[in-house]
């Protein structure tokens, strides 16, 4: 409790100087979800206490800077505030931004009934509430607060930061064996777990970020030798993370999404070369291509638990397993074979079609069309921060294909933030137009 109090007053404080700040401040303390406590027996986290306080400071100020209550602002305060405040509704009233409040009510819909067809309410809600409506307000705080160049820059920064300073974690774990869970412990088979229960979770955080820190030096988006070269010491380090933490799934998500990436780039053919020459030889390796046609033990477990979800499906097409049913509901359909129990299908598109039904199959598949469309149009316009979230785009995809890229504190904040970049790029566009 004592933690959250202050982190509050900083995420006040950074607030209200500069809304961005704030915004930035969350995206390095992503992590802090694993800080946990109760609040009159309401479990909260670091994270979420951060994300509700930083939302109604946006609130109250958008409300006492509106007019007529703008009249009785001293003026040494509104200079303090340094900021432009607008309220959140402005989202509804741009026409041209339907799609954005309608996928946003889709979602809450398909929410509302995930949590009533639940067999855990309880664990139904935390979901909801930490999963669903905190990522959406944190989206709304940030496509009203993130207007330049600049400001995105920040936020980039601070995602470069904090997935940094879990790979510099997870390395020196890897090498000292401190704090890692017994299963993963010990050595040849060691794999660092950071500050996380299990090792998937170092992968399935630093991915994106490390395919974005990837796409800020292929676009060009930093200028300077120094700002650079900290992105390529970034890099290095995260992909560390990656080997250490054995996050298979993680490095061919990066791998794929940086030949993607480099397509659009002057080296298109030298990837298309040696990216069609590398997965021929990989092939011929027998521990890569185990991996790649899931031919090895967790390969194999994924294609026992997704046979066991279709069975899940086929009795529940429409509702799924609600909210945090799929542990209960996957016992009674899965194989006799797989005799582990998680909480998730592994794969982004059954975990959207379980836990929020038909209409949360129908939301994930419109958002990450919709995300690519829209990429496609900026990256034709040579638009670094098109090509940054293309990158992004197709990290998540590919590793949500065997893995759960969504369902986490973590992780949900952080797909809201990358769709909040999607929404403010017009913005960000029209910006970068005036300043030339």
């Amino acid at each position: 409790m004592i933690i959250a109090i202050l982190f509050s007053i900083i995420t006040i404080v950074l607030t209200i100087k500069n809304r961005v700040w704030g915004v930035a401040f969350v995206l390095l303390l992503l992590p802090s979800y694993l800080i946990r406590f109760s609040i009159f027996g309401i479990p909260f986290t670091l994270l979420e206490v951060m994300i509700i306080v930083l939302f109604f400071i946006h609130i109250i100020k958008s409300i006492v800077l509106a007019t007529p209550f703008r009249a009785f602002i001293p003026s040494w305060f509104d200079r303090l505030t340094m900021t432009r405040w607008s309220t959140p509704l402005s989202l509804l009233k741009d026409a041209s931004n339907k799609f954005w409040y309608g996928n946003i009510a889709l979602l809450l819909i398909a929410s509302v009934i995930g949590l009533l067809v639940t067999p855990d309410i309880r664990a139904g809600a935390g979901i909801w509430k930490a999963y669903i409506i905190e990522p959406i307000l944190f989206f709304i705080i940030c496509t009203q607060s993130i207007r330049t160049r600049k400001d995105v820059a920040l936020c980039l920064s601070a995602l470069g930061l904090s997935a940094t300073i879990i790979a510099a974690v997870a390395v020196f774990q890897y090498f000292t064996g401190w704090h890692i869970p017994a299963p993963w412990h010990d050595l040849p088979n060691r794999r660092a777990t950071a500050f996380y229960g299990y090792p998937n979770a170092v992968g399935l955080y630093i991915a994106p970020i490390l395919t974005m820190l990837i796409g800020t030096l292929l676009s060009g988006f930093f200028t300077g030798r120094k700002k650079n070269l900290a992105m390529v010491c970034m890099i290095i380090l995260c992909f560390g993370a990656l080997i250490v933490s054995r996050s298979d799934g993680a490095i061919v998500a990066v791998i794929a999404a940086t030949g993607c990436m480099l397509l659009f780039t002057k080296w298109r053919w030298a990837t298309l070369t040696i990216g069609t020459v590398g997965l021929m030889l990989a092939l011929t390796l027998p521990p890569i291509r185990h991996v790649l046609l899931f031919q090895d033990v967790s390969g194999d477990v994924r294609l026992a638990l997704w046979t066991g979800t279709l069975h899940l499906l086929r009795a529940h097409p429409f509702v799924g397993s609600g909210l945090a049913g799929f542990p209960i509901l996957y016992d009674i359909y899965r194989l006799p074979s797989h005799i582990e129990l998680l909480e998730y299908a592994h794969n982004i598109f059954f975990d959207f079609w379980v836990q929020l039904g038909l209409l949360g199959l129908i939301w994930i598949m419109m958002i990450l069309i919709y995300s690519f469309i829209t990429i496609a149009k900026t990256i034709h316009a040579k638009k670094p921060l098109g090509l940054i979230l293309f990158g992004v785009f197709i990290s998540i995809l590919v590793y949500g294909l065997v893995d759960v890229p969504y369902f986490k504190n973590d992780l949900s904040i952080l797909f809201w933030f990358w769709l909040s970049l999607l929404f403010v790029q017009k913005l960000f566009a029209i910006e970068e137009k005036n300043a030339s």
